[in-house]
């Protein structure tokens, strides 16, 4: 349960309190690649000990989220040729390094809709 809420400008101090046992807590909704710096204290009847120290603990990558931005087509009529062309998400909202993109087309063929995709990994050109 969280029990206290400070503001520190760019930071926020969170206390959350729980009963013993378990000696442990699961801290939820964690933002991906950030540190997070975390101490414990106790309590009893009479009072609460000092916090232990510091202890840094770092998130790892998580998917981006927000898609690719501003994607535009250019048509090349004489090769039959379609370029998709976008922009990558804002770095705030990649959540780590990109190392690909999807793009999903659908063609019409007779009375049947046909859906694919094709993984597009950057530097590497892939002919249809």
């Amino acid at each position: 349960m969280v029990e206290n809420v400070v503001s520190l400008g760019n930071a926020y101090v969170t206390d959350f309190n729980t009963s013993t046992p378990p000696y442990w807590y699961n801290i939820q909704n964690l933002k991906p690649i950030k540190d997070y710096n975390i101490r414990v204290s106790c309590m009893n009847e009479v009072g609460w000990t000092g916090f232990s120290p510091w202890i840094i603990a770092s998130t790892t990558e998580g998917a981006p989220s927000a898609p690719p931005t501003n994607v535009t087509l250019s048509i090349n009529e004489s090769t039959s040729l379609v370029v998709v062309s976008w922009t990558k998400p804002p770095a705030s909202q990649m959540n780590g390094e990109l190392q690909s993109y999807r793009i999903s087309h659908i063609w019409q063929n007779s009375d049947l809709f046909v859906a694919a995709e094709k993984k597009i990994i950057p530097g590497v050109y892939f002919p249809s």
